[in-house]
C-alpha cells in the first residue's frame, strides 16, 4: 500500500556533504519579508501539542542534514 504524501509543500534540497554546523531555511513573501524559518538544530518547543488532540499530526520541525537529496514538507 502506498503512503499519502505530507500535507503542504514539499521542499527539495540538496547537500553535498553533511554539514558539520546549522544549516537553515528561511521562507520569504514575494516582498522578501520571513514568513517561516527552519533549521537543522533543535529548539524547546514553548508551544507544545495539548494532550486533548493526541492525533493532530505535529509538523517536522527539524531540516533532515544528510549528504545526498533531502526533502522537507512545509505546512504551509
Amino acid at each position: 500500500m502506498g503512503e499519502n504524501p505530507p500535507n503542504g509543500a514539499i521542499i527539495s534540497y540538496y547537500l553535498k556533504s553533511e554539514p558539520k554546523d546549522e544549516i537553515t531555511l528561511d521562507i520569504t513573501d514575494s516582498d522578501g519579508k520571513l514568513v517561516r524559518k527552519y533549521s537543522s538544530k533543535e529548539k524547546k518547543n514553548k508551544n507544545e501539542q495539548p494532550p486533548e488532540w493526541p492525533d493532530l499530526e505535529k509538523p517536522p520541525e527539524l531540516l533532515p542534514t544528510t549528504a545526498g537529496m533531502n526533502r522537507f514538507p512545509w505546512n504551509l
